[in-house]
C-alpha cells in the first residue's frame, strides 16, 4: 500500500516536472522560431533590394 502511494507521488512529481519543461520548451522553441521568421525574413528582404538595386 505504501510502495503505491510512493509511486503515485512519484509519478505526480515527474508529470508535474515534465509539464513544467514542456511549458518552457515551448516557450523557447517559440522565441527560436520568433528569430529565425525575423532572420529570413530580413534576408529575403535584402534578397529583394539586392534584386531592384
Amino acid at each position: 500500500m505504501f510502495q503505491s502511494a510512493t509511486q503515485h507521488f512519484n509519478l505526480f512529481v515527474y508529470s508535474d516536472f515534465f509539464i513544467q519543461s514542456m511549458l518552457h520548451c515551448r516557450i523557447f522553441t517559440s522565441i527560436a522560431f520568433a528569430v529565425v521568421d525575423r532572420c529570413q525574413a530580413t534576408n529575403s528582404f535584402q534578397a529583394q533590394l539586392g534584386k531592384i538595386s
